[in-house]
């Protein structure tokens, strides 16, 4: 079994993220995301609002939505984040199709729904789940799939409106192309899983709208995206894989 090696809980003493606080606005920024020009650009958008002279959240947003790459291409994503109550549907008689182990069921509502899963959750952990998917069995499991390999779209920033409390991850963008056709998302989903329990993360809402499709070099790559429901833990109870 192949796993990393142990990672310091208290994430902060890394430095892996950075808050700065702005006229009507929080700013938390990923150090580790690995294109600092993405992070300037964007940077200077938000340290130039005017959000606590009456201007709107909205206007903000799209000036970062409008920014396009040198083909016409838009650069970033937006996504509200959404109520952390709402982040699953635990639909009750369904306990076979449901993507997260009955066992857990009461673990994620107590520590992710009410604590871990807040603005910062996505970005601390995002150095931690990075290192996963360049693992080897992760790269393997791709290539079984049809895929050149697997990457992970990190965040690149999250803000919060301290206006009224809503927050926004802001993502590199991504143009989609088809899947291989003998990728079978069910076994790929299972087998990730497996890999993100055996290195410390539960990936609890992890499910097949939880990928890209994007073409590297000429070749399909699947892409991670949306995290933001995953908690760091030490280990899996001792019966999750039987």
């Amino acid at each position: 079994m192949e796993t990393m090696g142990n990672s310091k809980p208290a994430i902060e003493a890394n430095k892996t993220y950075r808050i700065e606080h702005l006229p009507g606005l929080d700013v938390v920024e990923n150090l580790n995301y690995p294109n600092q020009e993405d992070q300037d650009v964007i940077l200077k958008i938000l340290r130039n609002n005017r959000l606590g002279e009456g201007s709107y959240m909205g206007d903000l947003l799209l000036k970062i939505f409008s920014i396009r790459d040198s083909v016409g291409y838009k650069c970033f994503y937006v996504k509200i984040k959404r109520e952390s109550k709402k982040q699953v549907d635990f639909r009750k008689g369904r306990a076979t199709r449901d993507p997260i182990n009955f066992n857990l069921r009461h673990d994620f509502d107590k520590k992710a729904r009410y604590a871990l899963v807040g603005v910062l959750n996505e970005i601390i952990l995002a150095r931690k789940i990075k290192e996963i998917i360049t693992l080897s069995a992760v790269q393997k499991l791709a290539k079984q799939h049809g895929f050149a390999g697997m990457k992970f779209s990190e965040p690149i920033f999250a803000l919060v409106d301290r206006k009224n409390s809503s927050k926004y991850l802001i993502y590199r963008n991504m143009v989609s192309i088809d899947e291989p056709k003998n990728c079978v998302w069910e076994i790929l989903v299972k087998d990730l899983r497996k890999i993100f329990l055996q290195n410390g993360i539960y990936p609890h809402d992890l499910k097949s709208n939880q990928f890209m499709v994007v073409e590297q070099d000429g070749e399909p790559c699947v892409v991670l995206i949306d995290t933001e429901a995953y908690t760091e833990v030490n280990k899996p109870p001792h019966n999750f894989f039987s």
